[in-house]
């Protein structure tokens, strides 16, 4: 898999489908799309994190 086509599948990836696929070692097939749609799961939690800082 080309990282465009895993860009791609990533984007029709869930959150909860990811991570699914992370725990169970799913993700051999998959794995630049599942890596993929982590990090920006990570990311988004850490912007909220520090969004949730400024507020405090």
């Amino acid at each position: 898999m080309t990282k465009e086509e895993a860009e791609l599948y990533a984007k029709n990836m869930t959150y909860r489908e990811a991570v699914h696929n992370l725990m169970q070692a799913r993700s051999v097939p998959y794995r630049k799309a599942t890596f993929i749609k982590i990090y920006e799961l990570l990311a988004l939690i850490e912007q909220g994190q520090e969004e949730n800082n400024e507020i405090s």
